[in-house]
C-alpha cells in the first residue's frame, strides 16, 4: 500500500471538510437593508459561528493527531489500516452536517446528541488507528518508543499534579 497516497487523500478530505464548515454559514439576505436589520441578521448567525469554531477546532486537532500517527508512527500501512482510515474519514466528512445541525438548532437535544456522538466517534476512531498501528505485526512503527516516552512523561506529570 502506498502510504503517501492515503495521507494525500486524508489531507484532501480534511481540507474539504474545513471548507464545508464555513460554507454552511450564509450571509443574511434582507429585503429592505438597514444597519439594524443587518446587525440582527448577524446576531441570528451566532449559533452557526459557534458551531463552526467548535468544529474547526475539532477537525484541526484531529488532523494534527492523524498527521502525527501517519508520519511519525506508521512507517507503512496495510489494507486493513486503509479501511479503518476510510471509516475514520467517513465520520470526519459527516462533521459539516452535524455542525450545521447544531448551529441551526442549538436548543435541540437531538442536534446536541448527534453532534456529540459524531465527535466521540471521531475520537474513538483516532484512538483505534493509534492502537492499530501499535498492535499491528505488519506496520512498522520505529518512532513508537519516542511516543511512549512522551506519553509516559505527560502521564507522570499529570499524576504528579494530582498528588500535590
Amino acid at each position: 500500500m502506498n502510504k503517501q497516497r492515503v495521507e494525500a487523500l486524508s489531507d484532501g478530505i480534511f481540507a474539504i471538510v474545513l471548507t464545508l464548515l464555513v460554507i454552511e454559514i450564509k450571509v443574511p439576505h434582507l429585503k429592505d437593508f438597514t444597519e439594524q436589520g443587518l446587525l440582527n441578521g448577524l446576531i441570528n448567525l451566532i449559533p452557526l459561528f459557534l458551531s463552526f469554531f467548535l468544529s474547526f477546532a475539532v477537525v484541526s486537532s484531529t488532523w494534527v493527531t492523524h498527521h502525527f500517527l501517519f508520519t511519525s508512527m506508521a512507517k507503512n500501512i496495510t489494507r486493513r489500516m486503509l479501511y479503518v482510515n476510510m471509516l475514520f474519514l467517513f465520520f470526519i466528512s459527516l462533521l459539516p452536517f452535524s455542525s450545521n445541525l447544531l448551529g441551526e438548532y442549538p436548543e435541540s437535544q437531538i442536534a446536541v446528541v448527534f453532534y456529540s456522538v459524531n465527535v466521540m466517534i471521531i475520537g474513538a476512531m483516532i484512538y483505534l488507528i493509534r492502537e492499530f498501528i501499535i498492535r499491528s505485526k505488519t506496520i512498522e512503527n520505529n518512532e513508537l518508543n519516542a511516543f511512549d516516552r512522551l506519553y509516559g512523561k505527560i502521564r507522570i506529570c499529570s499524576l504528579g499534579r494530582q498528588n500535590a
